[in-house]
């Protein structure tokens, strides 16, 4: 009595033709997807990493803008404390100099005067 085998074919090979394009593009659309994700979290990864070196940058313009406005305030109380001439005085105590950073605040519930007056130099 002969032994009948089975033919070592494929599930795919049995398939008709419109089956294996569908699962082909099945497949080809899986390939996306996974592509898109990883993308996807690399474009998250690199929007943070923007983020944060705008904050970084954004930082550092504003103490330039400080340390240009102190070296200002520094050179006009300099010149005041040279001279005590009225003008330098008025000069050195201008408003956008004096009040955002230093000379506008109050320290110990009384407001303190960016120049030292004349009689307290000595």
């Amino acid at each position: 009595m002969p032994v009948k085998s089975t033919p070592n074919t494929s599930k795919l090979f049995t398939l008709r033709f419109r089956a294996k394009i569908i699962l082909g593009f099945v497949a080809v659309l899986a390939i996306l997807a996974v592509s898109m994700a990883f993308a996807y979290f690399g474009f998250e990864r690199i929007q943070a990493a923007v983020a944060s070196y705008r904050a970084s940058v954004s930082e550092a313009d504003l103490a330039r803008t400080v340390d240009r406005e102190l070296i200002a305030y520094q050179g006009l109380a300099r010149a005041y404390t040279l001279t005590g001439a009225t003008d330098d005085e008025t000069a050195a105590n201008q408003p956008q100099l004096v009040a955002p950073w230093f000379g506008g605040e109050r320290l110990g519930g009384e407001r303190r005067n960016a120049v030292p007056s004349p009689a307290l130099r000595g």
